[in-house]
Order: structure tokens, then C-alpha cells, then sequence
């Protein structure tokens, strides 16, 4: 039941980061320590149903519930002070950076996984820059074509939620179709069965996308552990400052008086200071995050080291020319 409660509370914050334009659900299951079981389990969905499921069912409840219950809070914050609000994220991704390095550091840092980081970087930062593409059509007069289009943004929705730092909300507002979605929830594109219909082809999309990028993500995450950590880490800090680079032209009517830079300020603090206990706290429930290989291998090595004679096989996580040498010999006499 704790972990159960545990993973619902990580899905709600998922939940809250979607609605946030710059804000990237998967930066907070990475915050969480979630990330990595979540891309795991929908990975292995299809090959061990009940326990992936079991795993991510609180998941989705919790994004449920995040996504229902700020939905009008966060966009009635958008609509009235955009910059408080987008400042009181920005701490709180910043407020998590000393745990995301101190990790990182903690896992190995060698000089050529300077560029890990600055190329994730590179590319959120650039993504900040390409221009709006207007208002999409989502009405009940829309073309045929925009139902593939839909289909279309939630493989890309998803797909930016499952790399850390890349905002699917971002994206969808770069082609326009951020504001429409957001108005099928209330109603505003057409008849109730119009608007449920083209929620259910976006999140089918959406399903496509995760499963897709999912098993790419822990092919990264399995194969080069360290470099993927690095640039996770970059995506990260680049977000931070695509919310800004983003910021004009999403809200041109934000107000910038005493009233509200004041407010922005004290939401900044309020920010950092959550974020960094919330990552102190995630830290004491999970303790080596994004690290899947480098903890087999550790695994192993404790075995070896207690005597354990079992038989060790090549693993997808884990190849046979990773292991220890004497380790390899005892495979080879095992067989």
C-alpha cells in the first residue's frame, strides 16, 4: 500500500508538470525517482502484463487525479499571472539540480560526458526558439486530415513526456495545438461526443508514442547508463530556460508590476526550497536512480564475492563482455 500511495503522489506531480508549458512531466518522475521503473514497465508491459500494470496502474491514477484537480487552478494561474506561476516551476526544478548533480557525480563523470549535457541543452534551448504555428482547427467543422494530425501530436505529446526536460505541452503549443486540446476538456470545440472523440485518437497516439519511445529510452538507459544520465541531465537544465525563452510570446499580456514581480520572487523561493525537499525525501525512498547496469553489475560482484556458484547468463541489461573475467571463466565451465 506505501509504495502504492508513493507511486499515485509521483503520478499526480506528473500530472500537474503536463498542464505547464515548458514543463516536463518526465523531468518530475526523474525529480521522484520514478523514471526509471516507469520506462521499465511500460517496456515489459506486453511481456510481464500484471506486474507492469500493477506498477504503473497507481501511476495513471495519481496523473489522473494531478491533471483533474489543478487543470482549472493552473490554467485560471496562467491566465491571471503567468510569470508568478511560471516562476514558482522554475524554482522547483532548480531547487532539484544539487541532487541531479550530486548524483551524476555520485554515478562517474568523465570529460567527454561534457557533451551529454551540452547537446541535450543545445537542442531544448533551440526548441524554445521555432516560431508558433497558429491556432489548429479542432472544431466539429475540422478536415478529415486534422484527425490524423491529432493522432500525429499525441505520438509526439507522449514521446517529448517520456524524455526528461522536453515539455509535451511545449510541443503541442508549437504547432498550435495546445489551446484547442485544452478547450475540448471544457467543451468549447463542439457537441460532448465530438470533443470525447478526438481525445480518445490523441490518446491513442499518446499510447503509441510511450510504448515507442519507452523501449528507446531503456535501451539508453541499459546500454550507455552514465552518458544517459549526463544528458537527462542536460535536457533538465535546458528546460529551465525554454520556459523562459517561451514565456513572451506565450503570455504577451503578462503584467510585470511591484505586485506581481514581488510574488514571483517569493513563489521562486517557495519553489526551490519544495523541490530540493522533495528530492531529499525521493531520495530516501529510492536510492540509485537511472542506474540499472551499474547496479546489476554491483549485484554480480557481491555475489561473486560471497561465494555465490549460480549460474550467470548474459542479460539485456547486463552483456557477457561486461562481466568480470573470472565471472565469464565460471560461465564457460558452467556451460
Amino acid at each position: 500500500m506505501k509504495q502504492f500511495i508513493r507511486n499515485m503522489l509521483c503520478g499526480a506531480g506528473i500530472g500537474v508538470a503536463i498542464i505547464v508549458p515548458g514543463m516536463s512531466g518526465g523531468s518530475i518522475a526523474v525529480i521522484t525517482r520514478i523514471y526509471e521503473d516507469i520506462i521499465e514497465n511500460i517496456s515489459m508491459l506486453f511481456k510481464d502484463f500484471k506486474k507492469s500494470f500493477m506498477f504503473l496502474l497507481p501511476v495513471v491514477i495519481g496523473l489522473i487525479l494531478g491533471l483533474g484537480i489543478v487543470f482549472f487552478p493552473i490554467k485560471f494561474a496562467l491566465q491571471y499571472a503567468p510569470f508568478p506561476t511560471v516562476m514558482l516551476f522554475a524554482g522547483l526544478i532548480i531547487g532539484t539540480l544539487p541532487f541531479q548533480f550530486k548524483d551524476g557525480l555520485h554515478a562517474g563523470f568523465r570529460p567527454q560526458y561534457i557533451l551529454s549535457i551540452l547537446i541535450p541543452m543545445a537542442i531544448i534551448i533551440g526548441i524554445g526558439f521555432i516560431p508558433g504555428m497558429g491556432s489548429a482547427d479542432l472544431s466539429m467543422t475540422m478536415p478529415n486530415w486534422q484527425y490524423f494530425a491529432v493522432f500525429a501530436m499525441g505520438i509526439l505529446a507522449a514521446a517529448a513526456f517520456v524524455i526528461p526536460g522536453v515539455s509535451g505541452s511545449m510541443m503541442l503549443l508549437i504547432f498550435g495545438y495546445y489551446s484547442p486540446i485544452m478547450d475540448l476538456f471544457t467543451g468549447a470545440q463542439g457537441t460532448a461526443g465530438h470533443c470525447i472523440l478526438v481525445l480518445v485518437i490523441l490518446l491513442c497516439g499518446a499510447i503509441v508514442g510511450f510504448f515507442c519511445v519507452a523501449r528507446l529510452m531503456k535501451f539508453f538507459l541499459n546500454r550507455f547508463p552514465r552518458g544517459s544520465y549526463w544528458a537527462i541531465t542536460g535536457f533538465i537544465v535546458g528546460s529551465i530556460a525554454t520556459m523562459f525563452i517561451i514565456f513572451p510570446s506565450n503570455y504577451p499580456d503578462a503584467v510585470y508590476d511591484t505586485v506581481q514581480i514581488s510574488c514571483a520572487v517569493v513563489l521562486f523561493i517557495v519553489g526551490a526550497v519544495g523541490g530540493f525537499l522533495l528530492t531529499f525525501f525521493a531520495s530516501r525512498w529510492k536510492e540509485n536512480p537511472l542506474l540499472p547496469a551499474k547496479k546489476a553489475k554491483l549485484e554480480q560482484m557481491k555475489s561473486q564475492m560471497d561465494g555465490d556458484t549460480q549460474e550467470i547468463t548474459s542479460t539485456e541489461d547486463i552483456p557477457a563482455t561486461d562481466l568480470p573475467a573470472k565471472r565469464k571463466h565460471a560461465l564457460h565451465h558452467t556451460k
